[in-house]
């Protein structure tokens, strides 16, 4: 019998296909994919003045039966994932970002999650999470200091 945490690593482990889109050198990365069910996901990659980036992604559906309860936010988040492991994995970021709009709960809870999963399978980086002012919850994750 596969425990509660094998069953929610193995959900984010089943990425779509999806494709660069645009990027701009040493500024920022657009990708882009499509869910089984037709919404199309644009995830950004953009770095800040300070050499942070921040890493978003957002859906062209605004329909409360797309967004969730159909299993197409693992996809999402699987896919989403793999695209940050990528650029990790080129760029080697010391310090990026994500937020979540903090009045959304499921959403919160399936970033802490990715955020958990990215920083398990890569142990130099560490997360912190804060409430903004601004109603976000931001994680920040950054390289660990030696």
């Amino acid at each position: 019998m596969k425990t509660y945490q094998s069953f929610l690593t193995e959900l984010f482990d089943k990425p779509l296909p999806y494709r660069l889109s645009h990027s701009i050198e040493d500024r920022g990365e657009t990708y882009e994919f499509k869910t089984p069910n037709g919404q199309f996901i644009e995830v950004n990659i953009i770095a800040n003045k300070n050499g942070a980036y921040e890493f978003t992604f957002d859906s062209d559906s605004n329909e409360e039966g797309t967004k969730s309860g159909k299993g197409e936010e693992f996809q999402i988040f699987s896919t989403v994932l793999k695209i940050l492991k990528e650029f990790v994995d080129a760029e080697a970021p010391d310090h990026f970002f994500v937020e979540a709009v903090s009045s959304e709960p499921s959403r919160v809870r399936l970033y802490r999650r990715m955020i958990s999963t990215f920083c398990k399978k890569y142990p130099e980086y560490v997360a912190t999470e804060k409430r903004t002012n601004s109603g976000f919850i931001r994680w920040d994750v950054k390289v660990k200091p030696q």
